[in-house]
């Protein structure tokens, strides 16, 4: 992961202006760089520019392209990347909205986010062991026993889910008098203590992240459930919202009526995935697989008799 320098906040601006005009020329960039609080006042150098240029691709992978033919007129090369699902552009979107917080500080008492749970020498231990590729022992903190085991992983990789931090590691148990390599998800913030250990570990050359989850939805990869065929039935708003924003990488739109919209998909019903249909509620209907649908509305007859019984 790279590491962000200073001046971010004029990357990220400039970026931010090109995608919304897009197509500007240097001095009306400039127009729009001395009305910022981050100027000062003063004109952004022709070379201050071209320094940022090559900066935003080194950083974000954005090219900032000319074009000469048209009154030289700047505009992202390869705007697609803006729309990519990486780390790079989630990094992107959330400093931009901090740019424009910034930019606005009269409004800071009314713009109000969630606390992150993650310590940051946790985070930044992960990173260093992942970048070295260094062993780490972690302390870890589960909900249902009192002692925090430690144990020894080989970390692969991080991910986010619902605004939580998990990291990948490999690590080894003994089964029957032999050691065998497992993976298991441990989550930042429940990662008490954290040692940097001498002994490196190889990453296989093959080892792709996105491969490793493609299906899946959430964190949960190791229950046991096997990647195959859902249909859900989702009504409203609900529907709308998921056209746009797809459920998961395989989402497949089957089937529209005035209400609802059938969609398919091809992964592994993992806890997650159910968790996520009950708390839909009316909104969501499983069609397929018939076992998952017997599952969620004996889930919703469970939750009903909770209630029925408080009277």
């Amino acid at each position: 992961m790279k590491s962000y320098p200073t001046q971010s906040k004029e990357y990220i601006w400039l970026i931010d202006l090109l995608k919304t005009y897009g197509g500007i020329t240097f001095e009306e960039i400039n127009e729009k760089w001395v009305q910022t609080e981050m100027s000062g006042g003063v004109e952004m150098a022709r070379s201050t520019f071209n320094r940022h240029k090559d900066a935003i691709e080194d950083i974000f992978g954005i090219y900032i392209e000319c074009d000469r033919s048209n009154g030289y007129v700047y505009y992202i090369g390869n705007a697609k990347v803006l729309d990519d699902d990486t780390i790079q552009t989630w990094m992107l979107s959330t400093l931009s909205i901090s740019n424009k917080i910034h930019e606005n500080k009269s409004l800071y008492d009314r713009v109000l986010f969630e606390n992150a749970p993650e310590n940051d020498s946790i985070f930044d231990g992960l990173i260093e062991g992942m970048r070295k590729s260094l062993k780490i022992d972690i302390g870890y903190q589960k909900y249902d026993i009192e002692t925090t085991p430690h144990v020894i992983i080989e970390p692969y990789c991080l991910k986010m889910f619902h605004r939580r931090w998990y990291v990948l590691g490999q690590l080894y148990k003994k089964i029957n008098g032999r050691e065998k390599s497992t993976f298991s998800l441990f989550s930042l913030d429940k990662i008490v203590s954290l040692k940097l250990l001498e002994e490196k570990f190889i990453l296989p050359k093959d080892f792709d992240v996105e491969a490793y989850f493609s299906n899946y939805f959430g964190v949960i990869v190791f229950d046991g459930t096997r990647a195959e065929r859902v249909v859900l039935r989702v009504y409203g708003n609900e529907a709308k919202d998921m056209k746009y924003r797809p459920l998961h990488h395989s989402q497949k739109c089957l089937k529209e009526c005035d209400n609802s919209v059938d969609f398919e998909y091809f992964l592994c019903p993992t806890t997650d995935f159910r968790d996520y249909i009950i708390g839909r509620g009316t909104r969501m209907k499983v069609i397929s697989p018939k076992w998952l649908a017997y599952e969620i509305r004996y889930k919703h007859m469970e939750a009903a008799k909770a209630y029925s019984e408080d009277k």
